[in-house]
């Protein structure tokens, strides 16, 4: 992390988990940092805690005078605003029938509402100092909607939409804008959420912990991913002669996984969708399938084939005739 001596820094929702761990980050650098929570025990606890360069303020962000009472103080106190991390925020996870108008109301005003009452209320700070930052804490679920998360998804879609807004409207007041969307975590949080073992069968199989499942997958996805940044560098593909990397299989198109694999690789990701082939039986027709059939007509190109590729960029070549069908025979023959 940069030096950010000098600098003062708002962290809402930042008594525990990742707004904590956030904060802490945030002083090693040398900032001075204000830990925000609804309720004073924790505030009071983590102020303590954290040492001098810190100053606890309570406050329901949810609420945009209490917002503007946050930004108040924080200036009062230190002088000055330089970062502001939206970081708080809580899910209620029900289907739309058993979800109640307050559970809604109240997902959109701290998840979403707080985004807009700090970031309104600090702009006019934040842009004095000619280096302003702004960054929202958003997640997964900005992307990829569940059941149950009616509320949860629909406050988190528009915290995305909304940063996105905002780096438009601030862009020429020396204020930068950013999101992060992170996916589980190993957290209070998600800690509390379990996921069924057989949700479309018996109950009594039982669940799991989120937080310890997702760390076995995640676990599991680091280790093919350190493989495939070995075998990129190898061949002469890393650093900036690297270009995106095509997610395709099975899983490509999971929740996450092309995120996981985009911050894992240090490059842009994008997720591979076989050609829908027309006039074949429902099995011959399944992604598997498609896949395969996919890289017989690909191979008809004659493209670089990665099996041969040693330390240096193989040339391409065009075929035509009979040279073509003697390709598009052996690719079926490999790859079948």
């Amino acid at each position: 992390m940069s030096d950010l001596t000098g600098k003062v820094a708002i962290v809402t929702g930042s008594t525990k988990g990742i707004g904590r761990a956030i904060a802490e980050h945030l002083l090693e650098a040398g900032a001075s940092v204000v830990v925000n929570a609804r309720s004073a025990g924790p505030v009071e606890a983590i102020a303590l805690a954290l040492g001098d360069r810190v100053l606890g303020i309570v406050a329901d962000v949810g609420d945009a005078i209490q917002c503007q009472r946050l930004v108040d103080e924080t200036v009062e106190h230190f002088g000055r605003l330089d970062i502001l991390v939206n970081n708080a925020g809580l899910g209620i996870f029900k289907p739309l029938s058993e979800m109640t108008v307050e559970e809604w109301q109240l997902q959109v005003d701290v998840n979403l509402g707080s985004v807009f009452y700090c970031s309104k209320a600090a702009l006019p700070h934040l842009s004095a100092t000619t280096d302003g930052f702004i960054v929202n804490i958003a997640s997964l679920a900005s992307r990829n909607p569940f059941a149950g998360g009616t509320g949860y998804n629909a406050s988190k879609f528009g915290v995305l939409g909304l940063t996105e807004a905002m780096m438009l409207d601030v862009r020429y007041d020396d204020v930068r804008v950013s999101i992060v969307m992170p996916g589980s975590v190993d957290t209070y949080f998600n800690h509390r959420e379990q996921v069924p073992v057989d949700p479309d069968g018996d109950p009594r199989a039982g669940s799991v912990n989120r937080a310890d499942l997702v760390a076995v997958i995640t676990e599991q996805l680091g280790r093919l991913t350190d493989e495939i940044g070995k075998s990129l560098k190898a061949m002469d593909f890393a650093g900036a002669k690297g270009g995106p990397a095509v997610l395709t299989g099975g899983g490509a198109e999971l929740a996450g996984c092309a995120e996981f694999v985009q911050n894992a690789l240090g490059r842009p990701v994008r997720i591979g969708k076989p050609q829908t082939l027309r006039g074949l039986p429902p099995a011959h027709a399944a992604p598997g399938f498609s896949t395969l059939v996919g890289l017989c007509l690909y191979a008809a190109k004659d493209p670089v084939d990665i099996r041969t590729v040693k330390a240096k960029y193989q040339t391409q070549t065009r075929l035509s005739g009979l040279g073509l069908v003697q390709r598009v025979w052996r690719a079926a023959r490999d790859y079948f």
